[in-house]
């Protein structure tokens, strides 16, 4: 679609009172370009994908701003601009080193590497012997005493022998 219908479109869809149709249809023109220029200014794929989205979000927002002073192109290639330096900006990015799919992946697995269900079953199963040993009183030890291996013993600090 060539950029004089889709201004064309954007005016008639303004004009109607229909800013969100004037929205849609323009991004959905200019989109590609759009995140090809922020593309080309942040260096970064990603960054340019997350970037356009915010450009959207900021064309919403802003559609009752825009005066019909230049063409709405122009308009959003100042939003992308202005998000693209806001972008570079934000001190999380240029602090934080971006983690890649397969980096991720990885810490996922090792995560749950270490959570072994089979080695859950087996400490559950070794708890249950232990219990099953307190309960028959076949544990030997301070800490295996329960109350009532207190009681039946005696308990030297409340003065029972």
């Amino acid at each position: 679609m060539s950029q004089a219908t889709v201004e064309g479109d954007v005016v008639r869809a303004l004009e109607a009172g229909d800013p969100s149709l004037a929205v849609t249809s323009a991004l959905r023109s200019y989109g590609p370009e759009l995140v090809s220029y922020l593309r080309s200014v942040l260096g970064d794929p990603d960054g340019a994908v997350e970037t356009y989205a915010q450009v959207c979000e900021n064309a919403w927002k802003g559609i009752s701003l825009y005066r019909r002073e230049g063409s709405f192109r122009g308009w959003l290639y100042g939003i992308a601009y202005r998000a693209a330096q806001d972008y570079r900006r934000d001190g999380f990015r240029r602090r934080v080193r971006r983690l890649e799919t397969g980096e991720i992946s990885a810490l996922v697995a090792q995560a749950r590497s270490s959570l072994r269900p089979d080695r859950q079953h087996e400490r559950a199963a070794q708890m249950e012997d232990v219990l099953a040993q307190l309960g028959r009183g076949t544990v030997d030890g301070p800490s295996a005493r329960s109350p009532r291996h207190v009681v039946e013993r005696g308990c030297p600090r409340a003065g029972r022998r």
